[in-house]
Order: C-alpha cells, then structure tokens, then sequence
C-alpha cells in the first residue's frame, strides 16, 4: 500500500512539475476596436485602427504585459459603419462572443454614446481618444473614460484662438457666424459657442446647422454670406467639410479667419479634394507631427509610423496611439484582465507628460467622470498645402496668415 502512495505521489508532483510551465505561459490579451471601417467615414476608421495597431506592436515586440506573464495583446477589429445601432449590436457582439476585456472606439460621438452604454452595462472598460461630445462622460457611468477633450472645452478653445489672432495680429474680429453639423458632435459644440461668446466680445450674427449627409449646401452658405461675419467657427465632417469650401468659393464667400474644429478639415483627404481652395484655413485640433514639449517624442515615434505606414501620424492615428498605453498600463498594474480590477486601474491612470509613452503634450489621467482633465488642443493653418503648427506660440513653426486672403486677393477669381 506505501509503495503504491509513494507512486501516485511521485506521479502527482511529475504531473504538476509538467502543468506548472504550460500555466506560466503568456496568454493573449483580447481588445476589441470599434470603429467605422466602411461607409463614408471609413478612411478616418483605418487611421484610428492603424494607430492602434502600431502601438500594440510596439507593447507586443517590448515583451507584452509583463504582469500577466508576457501576455500579447490582440486587436479584435468590429466595423460600426458609421451607425449607431450597427455600433451597439457589434459592442455586444465583442463582449459577449468574443470575450474582450475593454473596448476602444468609436470616432464618432452620435455612435460613441450608444455603444459606451452597452460596455457600461457588460462592466467592460470602454476607451475614448476621438468622440468629444460632452454628455459621454456626464452620465455617472464608471466604466467609460476619454482622453480627448470635451466638446465644449473644445469651443472655447477656438475662441482663445479667435482672441489671439485679433490681439496679436489684428483686426479684432467682432462678428461670428456659427457653421456646424447637426449631430451630437456639432450640437455639443454650438451650445458652448452661444453660450461663451459674449464672454469674448464675440457677436454671434448667424447660426447655422446642417445634415453631415447633405449634397447641396448653396442655401445654407448664401444666408451665411448675407449676414457677413468677421469670422465662421465650424464643426464638419470630411465629405461636408469638402461641399464647405467649395460652396463657399462658388459663392465668393469671404471672412476674415474660417476656424474648424478637427474633424473632416484635419483628415489628408480634406486638401486633396479642396486643393488651394482650403489654404488659410485654421483647424483647431489635438496633435501635429511637429509638436515638441516636455517628455514627448514626437519626432521619433512619427519617423517609426512613416516608415511602416508610408504618412506622417494624425489626429486620429495618434490619438489612438497614446490612448493605446493607457491600457497597457491599467494592465500592469492590476495584474488581471478581470473588468472591475482593470477599471479600477485605469480610474487611477496618471501617466505625466515626462517619459511618457503618449505623445500628447499632457498628462493622462482621469477625474471622477472618466474625463481627463487636463486635455488640450492646438491649432494648425493650411499654408502651401499642409498644416503647420500656429499656437500655442511655444510649439508653433510658423506664424498665422491673418486675416484670410479673399479668394480675389489670392488670384481664384
């Protein structure tokens, strides 16, 4: 009978020395990407997901999360096509059939509410680096968390950018028209407008909204040039952005400083289509290849996604990017891809902007909404057909063409 014990006790430790290695070895790490990867939109989906890829790749080739054995991450790509009910259904779809442990998306803010519901409800960290609407992080919800600035912290922003032109370069414009798709997104940033502007000494003459769908938009920018506003601020997408500008060439529309917020007016394909017609233009946005500041490596990190992508890094590749570590880090520390351990570690994220791998010019953490608080922008000119850095004048690498030229004074008509 002992020798018979002594055996299955000796096969019992042989079976654990065996079992013991395979426990041990790195498992992958399953995030879902949820994003508009076809429709009209689509290029702008690519270029979020390429960030992210690009990042992963980077955390996989530097040993994964060391704290779950070396663990690869592994991008689960889920196509919104730009609508919220395809959003919601392929949020499920990504919790609950393809068992992610957090979810990134999803560009756009009308798609980006819904679908952060369905993660809040499934107790899956949901990331945030593009959809700026302010009601995403107002809603006490504890799973979601964004990077990006609000909406409406956006709007003054532009206002400070409005105020610095006129003070710096002069004139002061007086006059504002208001320019803005009519989905979350433009409706978030309209409200702060109308609501920040005589803070500025700014008089808001026209407001005016619009379907992001639209293919005529002649009405719309005839009663814009009536009212004759020193300057327009304006919230598009790309194909809208594109029917702008060229409508308001058409019309020989004029102001003094045409101030979009990212969106459509910082995608390539913007300046493509539009060509010389979109110079002058000023977009108020979150990243640049030429940013410098403390701690950032932008130069380098832009090199090394050139040469892999064949273009420079942008708004949407770069936000991506730099939210991309925030999970790696939340990862590390907790230890666990468990959904409450993991959200309680991203809550405490504080990655400060020395030796940080996010190559935004500020520190990454969070308030109690899930909103970072410390979010910034800069803004960006079209000169000779790229944008260069204007303001903050600490990072600028070339000063403002104010005011615009009219399309008479530039030799277009």
């Amino acid at each position: 009978m002992r020798k018979y014990l002594v055996l299955i006790f000796a096969s019992i430790i042989m079976t654990m020395t065996l079992v013991t290695p395979a426990r041990a070895e790195a498992k992958e790490v399953r995030v879902g990407l949820l994003y508009p990867i076809s429709g009209p939109i689509a290029s702008i989906g690519r270029l979020c997901v390429q960030g992210h890829q690009f990042a992963v790749d980077k955390i996989n080739a530097e040993g994964g999360i060391k704290s779950l054995g070396g663990a690869k991450i592994k991008l689960i790509i889920a196509d919104t096509e730009g609508k919220a009910d395809v959003g919601m259904a392929e949020a499920e779809k990504l919790i609950k059939q393809e068992k992610v442990v957090a979810i990134f998306g999803a560009y756009q803010s009308g798609v980006t509410f819904p679908t952060s519901q369905v993660a809040e409800k499934y107790k899956t960290p949901f990331l945030i680096a593009q959809a700026v609407a302010d009601p995403i992080t107002e809603r006490g919800f504890k799973y979601i968390f964004r990077t990006q600035f609000k909406a409406s912290w956006n709007a003054v922003y532009t206002l400070d950018i409005l105020k610095w032109l006129g003070e710096k370069y002069g004139p002061m414009a007086k006059t504002v028209a208001l320019l803005y798709e009519n989905t979350l997104w433009g409706q978030s940033t309209a409200k702060m407008w109308k609501r920040k502007c005589p803070d500025y000494a700014f008089k808001i003459v026209g407001d005016f909204s619009y379907s992001k769908t639209a293919t005529d938009l002649s009405s719309t920018i005839s009663k814009l040039k009536g009212k004759k506003p020193d300057a327009v601020l304006q919230i598009s997408y790309l194909t809208d952005a594109i029917l702008v500008t060229k409508t308001m060439y058409e019309l020989d529309f004029n102001c003094m400083a045409r101030i979009p917020s990212g969106g459509g007016h910082s995608d390539p394909r913007f300046i493509e289509a539009v060509g010389n017609l979109g110079e002058n233009i000023i977009v108020n946005h979150m990243f640049h290849p030429s940013l410098k500041g403390p701690g950032t490596k932008v130069q380098d990190v832009n090199e090394a996604y050139k040469a892999k992508y064949k273009d420079d890094m942008d708004d949407y590749s770069a936000s991506s990017y730099s939210i991309t570590f925030v999970l790696k880090d939340a990862l590390e520390r907790a230890g666990s891809t468990n959904g409450e351990k993991l959200r309680d570690a991203i809550a405490t994220t504080d990655i400060g902007i020395n030796n940080s791998p996010s190559i935004y010019p500020y520190a990454l953490k969070f308030d109690k909404t899930g909103q970072d608080p410390v979010a910034t922008g800069i803004a960006t000119q079209y000169q000779n057909g790229k944008l260069v850095m204007i303001y903050p004048e600490e990072y600028a690498s070339a000063k403002p063409i104010y005011p615009m030229p009219s399309w008479k004074e530039r030799g277009l008509r």
